[in-house]
């Protein structure tokens, strides 16, 4: 005898705005570095590192995690006071804030 489907709507998040289990919806939370960054951002900083070549096992060593937090926290999906710190020093900021302000083409206040 065959099973009947169940009812519920059940939904993995995928790119869009929220995620449905069942009959409730949920804001997603922001991607990205630090939850309020874009991954875009991380793009960048990736790029700065490879201008400069600088890997993801020297900022990792800077910081006292592992390549893997480094790589998750540029793409947004850790985050990391180290590793702020650690890419900014190693990249010649003063601050993570002036890192992202580059990435956007802007000087940090």
């Amino acid at each position: 005898m065959a099973r009947k489907p169940a009812n519920r709507k059940q939904t993995t998040p995928t790119r869009g705005k929220e995620q449905t289990y069942g009959t409730e919806t949920k804001p997603r939370k922001e991607e990205g570095i630090g939850n309020h960054h874009y991954p875009q951002k991380g793009c960048y900083i990736n790029y700065m590192l490879r201008v400069r070549s600088i890997t993801h096992e020297m900022v990792a060593e800077k910081s006292g995690t592992s390549s893997q937090m480094v790589s998750a926290f540029l793409r947004g999906v850790k985050n990391s006071e180290k590793v702020q710190k650690a890419l900014a020093e190693v990249l010649g900021y003063p601050s993570f804030e002036a890192v992202v302000a580059a990435s956007r083409g802007k000087e940090a206040v």
